[in-house]
């Protein structure tokens, strides 16, 4: 999906299911500053935004347009490894090409994606999704925990955390299969008894959630009483794995960046998707 100023661009096709980019009923392609929301949605969303941002130049060629991408594409394949392509690299190739005013990302993964998109800045939504969760459980800044899966995750939001006054902070340590996505080994760093406080998991993406199941067992283990998940990214493969109908956590608060499952009925009672 491609929104224009908020208002979403109606995808057309021909028979042949070639893209038909039709401006004639959008009031905002003529407008001096237009704002592009980008969501992914498999690799055939990046050809309409390419269409669509070519079409914008020719038809109004003193806008300033920028693009915001709500969920970066080949996010996680941010770096060149012998038996993959690099393909963030390519992608970023591809949408610098198209010469954006500027470019915001929500939840970019890594430096890597901001250092190789021009002009780009990140928007750390996740933050947003973790203070959402906290009204809502009516998070205690002395008894209750905030929990960094990785080292990642650490190296996110630690900072930002520890600027909102937030102490009680856990940080786990992961060993990943880079071939199979498996988690060999997982520990978590900090208090060996919770008692009874409550945690709230944050991080930028979820795809099966085994590395979140994989906090809330340790959790558990050291006197937890609730656990609760906090995440920018929810993607439609949870349903694959465990996380909707396990017990160790007690509720997911995520954004509507690429998580479309809802709309097919899936199962989810725990979710509580938000817009940011």
């Amino acid at each position: 999906m491609i929104k224009l100023n908020g208002e979403e661009f109606k995808e057309k096709k021909f028979p042949n299911g070639e893209s038909l980019v039709d401006f004639a009923n959008s009031n905002e392609c003529r407008r001096e500053r237009i704002d592009v929301e980008y969501y992914f949605d498999g690799d055939a969303s990046l050809i309409q935004l390419m269409f669509i941002k070519k079409e914008l130049d020719y038809i109004n060629k003193n806008a300033k347009i920028n693009l915001y991408i709500k969920y970066m594409p080949y996010a996680r394949m941010d770096r060149r490894m012998e038996e993959f392509a690099f393909t963030l690299k390519h992608v970023c190739d591809f949408i610098n090409e198209l010469n954006f005013n500027k470019i915001i990302v929500d939840e970019a993964h890594s430096d890597m994606t901001l250092g190789l998109l021009n002009d780009s800045y990140q928007n750390l939504t996740s933050l947003k999704v973790l203070e959402k969760a906290m009204f809502d459980i009516k998070f205690d800044f002395e008894k209750d925990y905030i929990v960094l899966p990785d080292t990642g995750a650490e190296k996110r939001y630690l900072k930002p955390l520890q600027k909102c006054w937030i102490k009680n902070i856990m940080v786990g340590v992961k060993n990943r299969d880079l071939q199979s996505g498996n988690i060999i080994s997982f520990d978590l760093l900090g208090t060996n008894d919770m008692r009874g406080g409550r945690a709230i998991i944050i991080d930028d993406l979820c795809s099966k959630g085994g590395t979140f199941l994989a906090t809330a067992q340790k959790l558990k283990e050291r006197n937890c009483s609730e656990i609760y998940l906090a995440i920018a990214h929810l993607e439609d493969n949870v349903h694959t794995g465990d996380l909707p109908k396990s017990d160790l956590i007690d509720g997911v608060y995520a954004t509507k960046s690429i998580y479309t499952a809802d709309k097919f009925n899936k199962k989810f009672d725990k979710l509580t998707l938000i817009e940011v």
